[in-house]
């Protein structure tokens, strides 16, 4: 489980953070971009999650 943490920590958040400086400097907030594109990155992130803590599991 160490090697999730440290892939959220060292790819989740910094990716998370980069996505929004981009979108405030090219003016997307006001287009709601940066809370699609997060939701879905945490959609995908949440589904690789559970998919291999099943495959592992077994």
């Amino acid at each position: 489980m160490n090697r999730y943490f440290m892939f959220v920590c060292c790819v989740a958040i910094p990716l998370a953070v980069l996505i929004q400086m981009v979108s405030e400097w090219f003016g997307f907030r006001s287009h709601g971009i940066l809370n699609w594109s997060l939701n879905v990155g945490l959609l995908l992130l949440a589904a690789y999650f559970t998919k291999d803590a099943k495959t592992n599991k077994h």
